[in-house]
């Protein structure tokens, strides 16, 4: 009896060290290293390739590695260059029509107010009274704190601006030396004095890790397309705004796209718009059942955790380390279930 109480508690030391080692890890040293992590991912991920060209047409890896990373990023910036100029293109047409798309959103949510009050034998305004006290208060909450928030952005946005350029250029510089410097890095890690144990724990994370991210990047940039395609055909004048940020809002745990889809076509139908109705809420039904099949047949088990355990890692996570949270909650629950499992 003794004995299982001095392992329970053993474990139970075990977890809070593992806990406090992921949570420090990820505040203080993954800052500074999320460059030559990110080099590094994308060298193991060309390595078989470079490996490949330098045995049957000698070229050197970090020249095959250098070649690689420029055709991918002008694939990537053509796209980009394409998407991001009709994104401009209709966000300057929803800013020049703004204030007839407030007054429209105005009328719609009053006509809505009185369809309901008829309906439920209200009296007659009180919906549409209490609509008009809280756009009152909603309009004084932007005029005394988001425009003063918005108008302090701009030198934090040139900041970070300038701190992605530079972790992109860093990851570029660590990824060619990774690719022509794993093989030395690989020896030395595995000498090292935890070397079997990082190595071990860091092949778990690379494929678990790997599975989770490229499925859900892979989802993302899928039900962004879906909803752009979607509303297009639905002859949306914003498809691609409106789209992109139904992508965004899909990432976000418990969302999905169904909370802005959903409303949408309740109040299609208010509007008698059924024909448009229908096609978002078969946007939405496309949207959820790639994502249901996606993360099945993508992670698999290569993750090894339930869909509740992902839940409560990102919810944790985003209360933690905010929006990153997202992304390093199941990173951090992988890496303390490995350490328990190690140990």
């Amino acid at each position: 009896m003794r004995e299982i109480k001095k392992e329970k508690l053993l474990r139970g030391g075990l977890f809070i060290l593992a806990v406090l080692l992921v949570y420090l890890g990820f505040r203080f040293v993954l800052p500074v290293v999320v460059p030559f992590v990110i080099g590094w991912f994308l060298a193991v991920r060309m390595k078989k390739v470079t490996v490949w060209l330098k045995k049957h047409l000698r070229i050197p890896e970090g020249l095959s590695a250098s070649v690689l990373l420029a055709a991918e990023a002008g694939i990537a910036g053509v796209v980009l260059y394409l998407l991001g100029g009709m994104l401009i293109e209709q966000l300057s047409s929803i800013s020049a029509h703004f204030p007839q798309i407030l007054e429209d959103a105005e009328e719609l949510v009053f006509s809505c107010c009185r369809q309901a009050e008829e309906a439920l034998s209200l009296p007659d305004g009180i919906l549409v009274s209490a609509t008009e006290k809280a756009r009152t208060f909603v309009d004084a909450q932007i005029e005394e704190r988001l425009m003063p928030a918005m108008a302090g952005m701009s030198v934090p946005a040139v900041k970070w601006a300038a701190k992605a350029l530079t972790i992109f250029a860093v990851s570029v510089i660590a990824c060619i030396l990774s690719v022509t410097e794993m093989d030395e890095l690989k020896k030395r890690q595995q000498s090292a004095t935890f070397g079997t144990e990082v190595t071990a724990l860091c092949r778990r994370l690379a494929v678990a890790g790997g599975a989770y991210f490229k499925s859900q990047l892979l989802i993302l940039l899928v039900v962004t397309g879906i909803c752009i395609a979607g509303l297009w055909i639905l002859g949306n004048p914003y498809p691609v705004a409106a789209g992109i940020a139904l992508g965004f809002v899909d990432v976000l745990p418990i969302l999905g796209t169904g909370t802005v889809l959903i409303p949408w076509a309740i109040i299609s139908v208010f509007q008698k718009k059924y024909l448009l109705a229908a096609g978002l809420l078969v946007i939405y039904g496309i949207c959820y059942f790639f994502r249901e099949f996606a993360e099945a047949r993508l992670m698999g088990n290569e993750m090894g955790i339930t869909g509740l355990e992902t839940l409560i890692s990102i919810y944790v996570g985003l209360s933690v380390f905010g929006l990153w949270g997202m992304l390093l909650g199941p990173a951090g629950y992988l890496m303390i279930r490995e350490i328990l499992t190690m140990y």
